[in-house]
């Protein structure tokens, strides 16, 4: 709570944006921007009196102009992705919008989100977002069990699914990254009630592939 909660970001402004589900916010930036004392103080670019709305532009503003290093490249990705995807913005949406400097153990944001008022009401309207809308979610996973048809999900990996509102077991999947052989990287894609979702699993990094695996992506959400 010493940090000024993010649960949206228009990443990149559209009338029919990809909406991007991301883990939560991580930790404070050094800058003084997200913290509460900076924001108080008035060492912020964000003001204390700011509606989120507001504030919401700032830390955007900041994300895709300033902010250097794998976050920014990730938002570049975002946004190629809903260019070759047909949607004319990025809506950057995260599972818990709080910070926090650690996320290693995720079962524990799953238990909380059903356990806690507060955060299982966010879930909810979450939920109601992502079913209609074109959405993609972005997950790190093991190096040592392979990506295949039919590989075994973690309760974090049937959770981000079930926000989705993705049926894995009936989602199809793509390779997008293969490496001596092996799919480094993979989607699986489903439609939802209005529009398809994807689950990205990249090994080793919450990243999205490169140029090429982008093209499959869009052509696999295009497809549904």
């Amino acid at each position: 709570m010493d940090a000024a909660p993010e649960p949206w970001l228009r990443l990149f402004p559209g009338e029919r944006p990809l909406v991007a589900l991301t883990t939560n916010p991580g930790k404070t930036l050094d800058k003084a921007l997200q913290r509460r004392s900076d924001i108080v103080s008035g060492l912020s670019t964000v003001g204390p009196d700011d509606s989120y709305a507001e504030a919401a532009v700032k830390f955007a503003a900041y994300y895709t102009q300033t902010l250097t290093g794998p976050a920014r490249v990730r938002i570049k990705a975002l946004v190629r992705l809903s260019q070759l995807a047909g949607s004319d913005g990025v809506l950057g949406v995260e599972c818990c919008p709080f910070h926090s400097p650690s996320t290693h153990h995720k079962d524990v944001l799953v238990r909380e989100s059903a356990n806690d008022l507060l955060l299982s009401g966010y879930v909810g309207v979450l939920r109601e977002l992502l079913a209609s809308s074109s959405a993609v979610a972005v997950s790190a996973v093991s190096t040592r069990a392979p990506l295949c048809r039919g590989m075994p999900f973690s309760a974090w990996l049937n959770w981000q699914a079930a926000l989705l509102g993705l049926v894995l077991e009936e989602a199809e999947f793509i390779p997008l990254v293969t490496t001596n052989q092996k799919v480094t990287c993979a989607a699986l894609i489903g439609p939802g009630p209005t529009a398809a979702r994807a689950l990205v699993l990249m090994m080793g990094g919450n990243h999205l592939p490169g140029e090429a695996g982008l093209h499959r992506l869009a052509e696999a959400l295009r497809a549904k």
